[in-house]
């Protein structure tokens, strides 16, 4: 402080020297935040610092990806990494499981962690969740057998356009079958005509169906070993009246000769006709072990 020399004269006294005070000097501070904390304000952070009037102010910080605040007093722009703090419900985006007859997929969500998400509804179609492949599939149920006999009819066949496929070869006779599976778009009492051709040039393999009803009613079909797509002799064919909407028909190689290799897979062409109208089936389930009823 500087001390400055006033002189006063009094009218009737001595002369006297007092020292006094000058006014002025720096102004006082208004800190708006203890010093070295930091904040969010909304998707950015401002951080308490001394500003250049010396007085403690915030500073803005613009975040490309938000703010994080990991305490009450420290604040940080995002990195977009995952939040350490994730509870993440599956291992790696993308894996799939069943879950009871959904089709569960792990997704990353908008945080960052990963959980299950319903991705197909498997019983929309009457099916069931199955991942005893490994990637779970939606499957339809094997029909069950109940008696033979279906009512006989004689529609106008057409073989316009054959549905084609391949089915393998039981490894044993006393292994399942293995077949394909189709549903046919039908009402109760339409003429079904059902007819299936082997592809190999000359005789392939024993060709067999079974023409199923929902409440297991069925027909089987065989062939005589000399039934392909240049000799209609003898391949498995059948017509009958439909007792319910929605026929099966399964389609698979017989394995006691006529050409079925143990492991290996054959071709076929399947043709289908509702009152003699060609119509194209739905296939169901693809080389499926279907229990020999016999």
């Amino acid at each position: 402080m500087r001390l400055a020399t006033v002189w006063i004269l009094p009218a009737v006294a001595g002369i006297y020297l007092l020292p006094v005070a000058c006014s002025g000097g720096e102004p006082e501070c208004t800190d708006v935040c203890p010093p070295g904390i930091s904040r969010c304000d909304g998707d950015n952070v401002q951080t308490c610092v001394t500003g250049a009037s010396g007085c403690r102010e915030w500073a803005n910080e613009v975040c490309d990806d938000g703010c994080e605040e990991e305490s009450s007093t420290v604040a940080t722009c995002s990195t977009g990494d995952v939040d350490p703090t994730c509870d993440d419900k599956c291992d790696s985006a993308g894996e799939t499981r069943c879950d009871r007859d959904n089709i569960q997929t792990c997704t990353t969500d908008s945080d960052g962690c990963k959980d299950w998400s319903d991705t197909s509804d498997c019983t929309e179609l009457g099916q069931t969740c199955d991942d005893s492949g490994g990637s779970p599939i939606c499957l339809w149920g094997v029909p069950t057998l109940g008696s033979e006999g279906l009512t006989v009819c004689d529609p106008d066949e057409d073989e316009s356009e054959p549905k084609t496929g391949e089915t393998g070869c039981p490894a044993a006779t006393t292994d399942p079958f293995i077949v394909d599976f189709y549903e046919v778009n039908n009402d109760s009492g339409d003429c079904l005509w059902f007819k299936g051709d082997n592809l190999g040039a000359g005789a392939g393999s024993d060709l067999f169906m079974y023409v199923i009803a929902p409440d297991g009613t069925y027909e089987f079909l065989d062939d005589e070993w000399g039934c392909s797509i240049t000799s209609d002799w003898d391949c498995p064919e059948g017509s009958f009246i439909a007792p319910a909407a929605d026929m099966v028909v399964a389609i698979g190689q017989w394995d006691l000769g006529g050409g079925c290799t143990p492991g290996e897979s054959a071709p076929y062409q399947l043709f289908i006709s509702v009152n003699g109208d060609a119509v194209t089936p739905t296939r169901l389930a693809n080389e499926v072990e279907f229990e020999r009823p016999f």
